[in-house]
Protein backbone atom coordinates (compact mmCIF):
# COMPACT_ATOMS: atom_id res chain seq x y z
CA UNK A 1 0.00 0.00 0.00
CA UNK A 2 1.33 3.55 -0.81
CA UNK A 3 2.15 5.49 2.42
CA UNK A 4 0.03 8.29 2.47
CA UNK A 5 1.94 11.64 1.83
CA UNK A 6 1.90 15.32 3.82
CA UNK A 7 -1.07 16.81 2.20
CA UNK A 8 -3.30 13.96 1.28
CA UNK A 9 -6.66 14.31 1.91
CA UNK A 10 -8.78 12.43 4.12
CA UNK A 11 -10.65 10.84 1.40
CA UNK A 12 -7.41 9.81 -0.27
CA UNK A 13 -5.75 8.45 2.69
CA UNK A 14 -9.37 6.77 3.78
CA UNK A 15 -9.19 5.25 0.30
CA UNK A 16 -5.67 4.13 1.03
CA UNK A 17 -6.53 2.26 4.01
CA UNK A 18 -9.74 0.55 2.18
CA UNK A 19 -7.41 -0.77 -0.84
CA UNK A 20 -5.52 -2.43 2.00
CA UNK A 21 -7.83 -4.26 3.36
CA UNK A 22 -8.41 -2.05 6.15
CA UNK A 23 -11.78 -0.49 5.99
CA UNK A 24 -12.53 -0.83 9.68
CA UNK A 25 -9.64 1.77 9.90
CA UNK A 26 -11.09 4.36 7.16
CA UNK A 27 -14.33 4.40 8.67
CA UNK A 28 -12.69 4.91 11.96
CA UNK A 29 -10.69 7.99 9.89
CA UNK A 30 -13.69 9.20 8.97
CA UNK A 31 -15.63 9.03 12.10
CA UNK A 32 -12.47 10.88 13.97
CA UNK A 33 -12.43 13.51 11.67
CA UNK A 34 -15.88 14.27 11.68
CA UNK A 35 -16.07 14.39 15.75
CA UNK A 36 -18.07 10.93 16.01
CA UNK A 37 -15.70 8.46 17.58
CA UNK A 38 -13.55 8.70 21.37
CA UNK A 39 -10.11 9.03 20.45
CA UNK A 40 -8.77 6.23 22.35
CA UNK A 41 -10.42 4.20 19.85
CA UNK A 42 -8.76 5.52 17.66
CA UNK A 43 -5.34 5.19 19.70
CA UNK A 44 -6.18 1.31 20.36
CA UNK A 45 -7.08 0.64 17.03
CA UNK A 46 -3.49 1.88 15.32
CA UNK A 47 -1.70 -0.01 18.10
CA UNK A 48 -3.08 -2.91 16.96
CA UNK A 49 -1.97 -3.06 13.53
CA UNK A 50 1.20 -5.20 12.78
CA UNK A 51 4.37 -3.54 13.17
CA UNK A 52 4.94 -3.25 9.20
CA UNK A 53 1.40 -1.79 9.05
CA UNK A 54 1.63 1.36 11.30
CA UNK A 55 4.29 3.01 9.17
CA UNK A 56 0.60 3.62 7.04
CA UNK A 57 -0.94 5.33 9.32
CA UNK A 58 1.22 8.20 10.66
CA UNK A 59 -1.57 10.97 9.42
CA UNK A 60 -4.46 9.99 11.38
CA UNK A 61 -2.67 10.60 14.83
CA UNK A 62 -1.69 14.04 12.89
CA UNK A 63 -4.73 14.78 12.13
CA UNK A 64 -6.13 13.90 15.41
CA UNK A 65 -3.59 16.05 16.70
CA UNK A 66 -4.13 19.27 14.88
CA UNK A 67 -7.80 19.09 15.88
CA UNK A 68 -6.38 18.74 19.41
CA UNK A 69 -4.65 22.30 18.93
CA UNK A 70 -7.09 24.04 17.33
CA UNK A 71 -9.55 23.41 20.45
CA UNK A 72 -6.67 24.89 22.86
CA UNK A 73 -5.57 21.42 24.25
CA UNK A 74 -1.70 20.17 24.45
CA UNK A 75 -1.12 17.98 22.12
CA UNK A 76 -0.06 14.64 23.42
CA UNK A 77 2.35 12.75 21.14
CA UNK A 78 1.15 9.03 21.87
CA UNK A 79 -2.79 9.91 22.53
CA UNK A 80 -5.57 12.39 21.57
CA UNK A 81 -6.69 14.60 24.49
CA UNK A 82 -10.55 13.02 24.76
CA UNK A 83 -12.17 16.40 25.63
CA UNK A 84 -11.01 17.37 22.30
CA UNK A 85 -13.37 14.79 20.28
CA UNK A 86 -17.11 14.12 21.13
CA UNK A 87 -18.03 10.40 20.60
CA UNK A 88 -20.83 11.22 18.19
CA UNK A 89 -21.71 13.63 15.17
CA UNK A 90 -23.34 16.57 15.87
CA UNK A 91 -26.43 17.73 14.62
CA UNK A 92 -28.57 14.76 14.91
CA UNK A 93 -30.70 14.42 12.14
CA UNK A 94 -34.27 14.96 13.41
CA UNK A 95 -37.32 12.61 12.18
CA UNK A 96 -38.55 15.33 10.38
CA UNK A 97 -35.10 16.12 8.00
CA UNK A 98 -34.84 12.46 7.54
CA UNK A 99 -38.72 11.95 6.16
CA UNK A 100 -37.57 14.70 4.01
CA UNK A 101 -34.85 13.14 2.75
CA UNK A 102 -36.38 9.61 1.89
CA UNK A 103 -39.44 11.30 0.23
CA UNK A 104 -37.05 13.41 -2.09
CA UNK A 105 -35.32 10.23 -2.89
CA UNK A 106 -38.11 7.81 -3.07
CA UNK A 107 -39.63 10.43 -5.99
CA UNK A 108 -40.74 8.77 -9.63
CA UNK A 109 -37.93 10.11 -11.22
CA UNK A 110 -34.93 8.99 -8.62
CA UNK A 111 -31.90 8.11 -9.96
CA UNK A 112 -30.40 4.73 -8.89
CA UNK A 113 -27.85 6.31 -6.99
CA UNK A 114 -30.62 7.82 -5.15
CA UNK A 115 -32.50 4.96 -4.46
CA UNK A 116 -29.39 3.54 -3.18
CA UNK A 117 -28.78 6.60 -0.50
CA UNK A 118 -32.23 5.73 0.43
CA UNK A 119 -31.85 2.32 1.14
CA UNK A 120 -28.61 2.98 2.76
CA UNK A 121 -30.55 5.69 5.01
CA UNK A 122 -33.18 3.04 5.89
CA UNK A 123 -30.80 -0.19 6.83
CA UNK A 124 -28.30 2.14 8.99
CA UNK A 125 -31.10 3.82 10.87
CA UNK A 126 -33.34 1.05 11.08
CA UNK A 127 -30.47 -1.58 12.20
CA UNK A 128 -28.46 1.17 13.96
CA UNK A 129 -25.63 -0.04 11.60
CA UNK A 130 -22.07 1.45 11.71
CA UNK A 131 -20.78 2.27 8.17
CA UNK A 132 -18.45 -0.30 7.93
CA UNK A 133 -21.48 -2.90 8.71
CA UNK A 134 -23.12 -1.25 6.39
CA UNK A 135 -21.09 -1.36 3.64
CA UNK A 136 -19.81 -5.02 4.39
CA UNK A 137 -23.46 -6.17 3.95
CA UNK A 138 -23.71 -9.00 1.25
CA UNK A 139 -27.26 -10.29 -0.13
CA UNK A 140 -26.56 -13.48 1.93
CA UNK A 141 -26.55 -11.53 5.23
CA UNK A 142 -30.25 -10.07 4.16
CA UNK A 143 -33.42 -12.13 5.38
CA UNK A 144 -36.56 -11.74 4.68
CA UNK A 145 -40.11 -12.34 6.21
CA UNK A 146 -43.77 -11.24 4.70
CA UNK A 147 -46.84 -10.69 6.87
CA UNK A 148 -49.93 -8.43 5.62
CA UNK A 149 -48.38 -5.39 7.12
CA UNK A 150 -44.65 -5.15 7.62
CA UNK A 151 -41.65 -6.69 5.44
CA UNK A 152 -39.46 -7.66 8.53
CA UNK A 153 -35.44 -7.42 7.58
CA UNK A 154 -32.95 -9.22 9.73
CA UNK A 155 -29.67 -8.32 8.80
CA UNK A 156 -26.66 -10.57 9.76
CA UNK A 157 -23.29 -8.54 11.01
CA UNK A 158 -20.70 -10.87 10.69
CA UNK A 159 -17.93 -8.76 12.31
CA UNK A 160 -19.06 -5.70 14.77
CA UNK A 161 -16.14 -3.10 15.26
CA UNK A 162 -16.41 -4.53 18.78
CA UNK A 163 -16.71 -8.21 18.17
CA UNK A 164 -13.32 -9.67 18.31
CA UNK A 165 -14.01 -12.98 18.26
CA UNK A 166 -16.22 -12.47 15.11
CA UNK A 167 -19.27 -14.28 16.34
CA UNK A 168 -21.50 -12.12 14.35
CA UNK A 169 -24.83 -10.81 15.21
CA UNK A 170 -28.33 -10.15 14.04
CA UNK A 171 -30.65 -6.70 13.93
CA UNK A 172 -33.99 -6.76 12.41
CA UNK A 173 -36.02 -3.85 10.54
CA UNK A 174 -39.86 -4.10 9.85
CA UNK A 175 -40.89 -2.21 7.20
CA UNK A 176 -44.54 -0.80 6.66
CA UNK A 177 -46.92 -1.57 4.01
CA UNK A 178 -47.02 0.82 2.06
CA UNK A 179 -44.06 3.24 3.25
CA UNK A 180 -41.15 5.32 1.80
CA UNK A 181 -39.35 3.03 3.82
CA UNK A 182 -40.55 -0.05 1.89
CA UNK A 183 -40.61 1.66 -1.18
CA UNK A 184 -37.25 2.35 -1.06
CA UNK A 185 -35.84 -1.09 -0.01
CA UNK A 186 -38.20 -2.59 -3.01
CA UNK A 187 -36.62 -0.26 -5.44
CA UNK A 188 -32.97 -0.94 -4.56
CA UNK A 189 -33.79 -4.84 -4.42
CA UNK A 190 -34.76 -4.24 -8.28
CA UNK A 191 -31.62 -2.50 -9.17
CA UNK A 192 -29.56 -5.03 -8.04
CA UNK A 193 -28.39 -7.57 -10.48
CA UNK A 194 -30.21 -10.93 -10.18
CA UNK A 195 -28.39 -10.67 -6.00
CA UNK A 196 -26.13 -13.37 -5.68
CA UNK A 197 -25.65 -14.23 -2.20
CA UNK A 198 -21.89 -13.14 -2.14
CA UNK A 199 -22.81 -9.62 -4.18
CA UNK A 200 -22.23 -6.58 -1.53
CA UNK A 201 -25.49 -4.75 -1.22
CA UNK A 202 -24.29 -1.40 -1.34
CA UNK A 203 -21.40 -1.91 -4.87
CA UNK A 204 -20.65 0.21 -7.31
CA UNK A 205 -23.10 -0.46 -10.25
CA UNK A 206 -20.81 -0.89 -12.64
CA UNK A 207 -17.66 -2.54 -10.91
CA UNK A 208 -20.43 -4.72 -8.43
CA UNK A 209 -17.74 -4.28 -6.11
CA UNK A 210 -18.22 -3.02 -2.27
CA UNK A 211 -18.25 1.09 -1.66
CA UNK A 212 -15.90 2.59 0.75
CA UNK A 213 -16.89 3.23 3.85
CA UNK A 214 -16.56 7.25 3.23
CA UNK A 215 -18.62 6.31 -0.05
CA UNK A 216 -21.64 8.11 1.45
CA UNK A 217 -20.19 10.96 2.74
CA UNK A 218 -20.18 13.74 -0.02
CA UNK A 219 -23.82 12.11 -1.99
CA UNK A 220 -25.32 12.82 1.65
CA UNK A 221 -24.05 16.49 2.04
CA UNK A 222 -24.80 17.50 -1.64
CA UNK A 223 -28.32 15.85 -0.51
CA UNK A 224 -28.63 17.99 2.87
CA UNK A 225 -27.49 21.03 0.95
CA UNK A 226 -29.99 20.44 -1.80
CA UNK A 227 -33.02 20.25 0.38
CA UNK A 228 -31.66 23.39 2.79
CA UNK A 229 -31.27 20.89 5.63
CA UNK A 230 -27.98 21.13 7.83
CA UNK A 231 -25.49 18.42 7.29
CA UNK A 232 -24.75 15.52 9.36
CA UNK A 233 -22.18 12.82 8.75
CA UNK A 234 -23.90 9.20 7.36
CA UNK A 235 -22.87 7.64 11.23
CA UNK A 236 -25.67 10.28 12.75
CA UNK A 237 -28.12 7.75 11.61
CA UNK A 238 -27.02 5.18 13.91
CA UNK A 239 -27.42 8.00 16.28
CA UNK A 240 -31.10 8.86 15.07
CA UNK A 241 -32.07 5.28 15.16
CA UNK A 242 -31.09 5.28 18.27
CA UNK A 243 -33.51 8.21 19.26
CA UNK A 244 -36.66 6.77 17.05
CA UNK A 245 -35.89 2.98 19.13
CA UNK A 246 -36.76 5.49 22.41
CA UNK A 247 -39.67 6.91 20.50
CA UNK A 248 -41.03 3.74 19.70
CA UNK A 249 -40.33 2.69 23.32
CA UNK A 250 -37.55 0.23 23.20
CA UNK A 251 -35.61 -0.53 26.05
CA UNK A 252 -32.10 0.31 26.64
CA UNK A 253 -31.40 -3.33 26.71
CA UNK A 254 -33.32 -3.73 23.72
CA UNK A 255 -31.35 -0.99 22.06
CA UNK A 256 -28.18 -1.86 23.19
CA UNK A 257 -28.64 -5.51 21.83
CA UNK A 258 -30.00 -3.93 18.59
CA UNK A 259 -27.05 -1.95 18.34
CA UNK A 260 -24.10 -4.58 19.17
CA UNK A 261 -23.03 -2.38 22.08
CA UNK A 262 -21.39 -4.59 24.43
CA UNK A 263 -21.97 -2.10 27.61
CA UNK A 264 -24.13 0.88 28.87
CA UNK A 265 -21.67 2.97 28.78
CA UNK A 266 -20.85 2.47 24.85
CA UNK A 267 -24.59 2.88 24.17
CA UNK A 268 -24.61 6.48 26.63
CA UNK A 269 -22.98 8.76 23.69
CA UNK A 270 -25.84 7.75 21.74
CA UNK A 271 -29.10 8.41 24.02
CA UNK A 272 -30.16 11.80 23.71
CA UNK A 273 -32.38 13.26 26.88
CA UNK A 274 -36.15 13.08 26.21
CA UNK A 275 -39.49 12.59 27.57
CA UNK A 276 -39.55 9.05 26.14
CA UNK A 277 -36.50 8.49 27.43
CA UNK A 278 -37.18 9.53 31.21
CA UNK A 279 -40.86 7.91 31.22
CA UNK A 280 -44.04 9.26 33.07
CA UNK A 281 -43.29 12.17 35.30
CA UNK A 282 -42.85 11.12 38.91
CA UNK A 283 -46.18 10.87 41.14
CA UNK A 284 -46.58 12.84 43.84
Amino acid sequence: MRVPRRGHSINSISHLLTSAGRSDLADLLMHTVQGSVAPSTLTQSVSVLPSGSQSHVPLLRRKSHLRGSARGCEPSPRSVCAKCIPKVPTPDPPPSHLRAICEHLDRSDASRDEVRMGSFVVLSMGALLRVSEATALLWEDVTEEESPDFLSLTLFIKKAKNDQERKGASSSIRLSRPSTAFNLWIRFKSLAPSPSPSLPVFHSFSTHKPLSSSFFNSPLDTLCDLLSLPRFSPHSLRVAGVSASVRQGASIDQIRARGRWQSLEGLSPYLRNSKELQGEGLVL
